[in-house]
């Protein structure tokens, strides 16, 4: 009776060797083949970098910001020259861009279209300076010594911006000659300042009545009495307003 235990537990210890065995084999073929794949890949993704890129739809100094990003990026293989993630990094450190399309041509290059934002308007920020605003209402970036544009100041909170970019709009499609010449939107406690160039200015309701209101006011000084003069508007007054002739006193 022992012998055939001893017989039956030889015989379990070799199928159990010859298991070890065939497992190991496997795994040292995994591990090879693992290794082949990995070194395939390392040498695909090296061998499809960037090289090339073309950029259009911006100016030449938004490009050359572009391309200097671009440069500057290591590396620029495969993976990390992917459109969703140089998309993302462009965006983020060019805050002049609204948006920017990639698209790869293999091997090595990259096609490239952007568009700039186009801003409508200064503000004066709370974290001081001046920024430029978009027509969405976003101050995206601060304006950089030496820079120019001819455009109306804010001086608003940061949480009205997009109201006050509505208000500028209205004024631009209704009466794009006193526009030209609007100097500052001033958001006080219940009143919209807009001041313009001559001295002229319109005092509004702060809240929902102000559209409403601004058709009005830009109505009315289209009326033959007033147009092409230069006017203080006071409409704060549901019931009565008050429009004065610019840097005179009296009331019309």
């Amino acid at each position: 009776m022992s012998m055939r235990n001893n017989r039956r537990r030889v015989a379990r210890k070799r199928r159990d060797y010859r298991l070890m065995l065939r497992r190991a084999g496997r795994f040292c073929l995994v591990l090879m083949v693992t290794s082949v794949v990995v070194s395939a890949g390392v040498g695909l993704n090296g061998l499809f970098s960037v090289r090339h890129w073309h950029i259009s739809g911006v100016n030449p100094t938004l490009a050359h910001a572009i391309e200097r990003q671009l440069v500057g990026m290591e590396p620029m293989d495969f993976i990390h020259s992917r459109p969703a993630y140089l998309r993302a990094r462009l965006s983020a450190v060019i805050p002049d861009l609204a948006a920017i399309n990639i698209s790869r041509r293999l091997p090595d290059i990259l096609d490239i279209r952007a568009t700039a934002r186009v801003p409508v308007a200064f503000w004066r920020g709370g974290e001081g300076g001046i920024w430029l605003v978009d027509s969405k209402g976003d101050a995206y970036r601060k304006l950089r010594p030496g820079e120019h544009h001819d455009l109306p100041l804010l001086r608003v909170p940061d949480q009205t911006l997009g109201r006050a970019v509505a208000i500028l709009r209205i004024v631009h499609d209704t009466a794009p000659g006193r526009y030209r010449h609007l100097s500052e939107c001033i958001a006080r406690f219940d009143t919209w300042q807009m001041d313009f160039n001559h001295g002229q200015s319109w005092l509004l309701r702060r809240g929902d009545e102000v559209v409403r209101d601004l058709h009005k006011v830009v109505d009315l000084l289209h009326s033959p009495r007033l147009k092409g003069g230069d006017w203080k508007v006071d409409a704060r007054m549901e019931t009565r307003w008050f429009i004065r002739k610019a840097r005179q006193g009296g009331v019309v």
